[in-house]
């Protein structure tokens, strides 16, 4: 796993970057669609399973991680490189329209289905109280998850996914003896 410090929706300083990055989030990391699935998990790929994320709910920051599972027989630094290798890609070509709007649809849904259930609407307006956020920036959730463009997705992909101000893990199975 990877994480990246990021801005967190309650940081004074964040504006619209948590948008973009939640986008950013949905692009890479959805289960089926993600860029990371496709190109590590289905076919032949080096991973069983392969995530990323974006957690802007802390006071202060927020995160934005990556996780994969290696198929039998990857190491875990080829699956690390092939993580990297999309990552980089999409930091040389940015996200296309297609990328942007089915993710944008995912994320909509999601706020929908959310809305649905009274434990998860009470969590998601709890954790925005108590980390700053008024309840106007909840509501208007949707609407500004609508407005990230592209060039913001990219932009802040840029800032936020550099490996040098990242903290990798490896989970390694107990030495035999």
């Amino acid at each position: 796993s990877r994480y990246s410090l990021a801005p967190s929706y309650g940081a004074p300083q964040a504006s619209r970057e948590p948008y973009a990055l939640t986008v950013l989030g949905e692009i890479l990391g959805a289960e089926r669609t993600g860029r990371l699935h496709r190109a590590l998990v289905m076919g032949d790929g080096p991973a069983v399973a392969v995530s990323a994320w974006y957690q802007g709910t802390g006071l202060d920051h927020g995160t934005f991680g990556f996780a994969g599972r290696p198929r039998n027989g990857t190491e875990l630094r080829a699956l690390e490189a092939a993580i990297d290798r999309v990552i980089a890609e999409l930091l040389e070509r940015g996200v296309t329209d297609e990328e942007l709007e089915r993710a944008k649809r995912g994320l909509q849904a999601s706020a929908i289905f959310a809305r649905d259930s009274i434990s998860t609407a009470a969590r998601i307006f709890g954790s925005a109280l108590t980390t700053g956020s008024p309840v106007a920036d909840v509501e208007a959730w949707p609407e500004r998850i609508e407005a990230v463009t592209a060039a913001e997705v990219l932009d802040a992909a840029r800032k936020v996914l550099d490996p040098r101000r990242s903290v990798t893990g490896y989970l390694l199975p107990k030495p035999t003896t």
